[in-house]
């Protein structure tokens, strides 16, 4: 059975939150005293508390958006439909969205790879290279996209010979 947070605990659940999770300050503001050492481990002993850390999650989950809900927030206002709450500049929604989709892992950076060095140790030259790529891109194709790219060569030979 799960223990029953004090009023303190809870308060510092509160605030370690909304503090961007400083245990200093939110030991400090959930009404323990001392110094900001006394209060730091206070903070530390609090977060190791299962019962504490578990409040902590489930304060978390109860507040953050899901990422189906990241999604439609930023097509109202793509599509400039209002919505309840929306006090902020459009920047600042925008910005705070596109963070929590962040969290979310909704969108992962762009990575560029220097390949070519490492083909080159293999001693793969770059003209080979294009060709395999292009080989590669061709077999990937569609049908579909094959018989475009075919009826668009024939038309361009067609205009040459003019």
């Amino acid at each position: 059975m799960a223990r029953e947070l004090t009023g303190k605990q809870k308060a510092f659940v509160t605030h370690y939150i909304a503090n961007g999770f400083n245990g200093t300050q939110a030991a400090r503001s959930a009404g323990y005293k001392g110094s900001d050492t006394v209060l730091a481990s206070e903070a530390h002993d609090n977060i190791r508390k299962p019962h504490i850390k578990q409040a902590i999650l489930s304060e978390m989950g109860r507040l953050l958006m899901s990422a189906e809900e990241v999604a439609a927030r930023l097509a109202q206002i793509a599509r400039g439909e209002p919505y309840a709450g929306m006090d902020l500049s459009g920047n600042d929604v925008v910005r705070s969205l596109i963070q929590i989709g962040k969290m979310h892992q909704m969108w992962t950076e762009h990575v560029v790879i220097d390949w070519r060095a490492e083909l080159r140790e293999q001693g793969i030259e770059d003209a080979e290279l294009f060709e395999q790529m292009v080989q590669r891109a061709y077999e990937v194709l569609t049908v579909r996209q094959r018989a475009q790219i075919a009826d668009q060569g024939s038309t361009d030979d067609g205009d040459e010979d003019d």
